[in-house]
Parts: C-alpha cells; sequence; structure tokens
C-alpha cells in the first residue's frame, strides 16, 4: 500500500496541469511515442493534464478584436452638435 503511495505522489510530482482559458483553444503537441505530433482534436476550455518532459500544450485566441483605421481623426468620435444649457 506504501509503495502504491509513493508511486502516485511521484506521478503527481512530474505531471504537468495547465488551464485552457475561456476565449483560447488548446493544442497539445507530443514529443515522443507512436503518436507523437499534433493531437488530431483540438482542446477545449479547461483544465487539462499531460507530462511536462513529453508533451506541451498550446494555447492560442479564438475571439476576433477590430479596429477602424481611417484618415480623418474626428471620424468615430461623438461631437457635440449644440449648445445645451
Amino acid at each position: 500500500m506504501k509503495k502504491l503511495m509513493l508511486f502516485v505522489m511521484m506521478f503527481l510530482m512530474v505531471m504537468g496541469c495547465t488551464r485552457v482559458n475561456p476565449g483560447y483553444t488548446g493544442i497539445k503537441v507530443v514529443y515522443g511515442g507512436g503518436d507523437r505530433g499534433v493531437q488530431d482534436f483540438p482542446i477545449v476550455t479547461g483544465w487539462v493534464g499531460y507530462l511536462p518532459f513529453f508533451s506541451t500544450v498550446f494555447e492560442y485566441p479564438t475571439f476576433v478584436q477590430t479596429t477602424v483605421w481611417t484618415k480623418k481623426l474626428a471620424r468615430g468620435k461623438q461631437i457635440q452638435r449644440g449648445n445645451f444649457l
């Protein structure tokens, strides 16, 4: 029983854990074995367990931020058209 507990504690010490935040997707890359390379399916948000010596998890944003680029400085700003008391 003590050997099993020791094995579980050693395994948890070398096991990595990361969190994929909302708005991001995770891609797990395995460095060795017959299944090496990028996983076939992306990791959804949440906690992900991996072995740091044999794999890594990369996070990429899936949200879009848009900006309007224009020459006119007044475009996009609110202009007061009258004097109100």
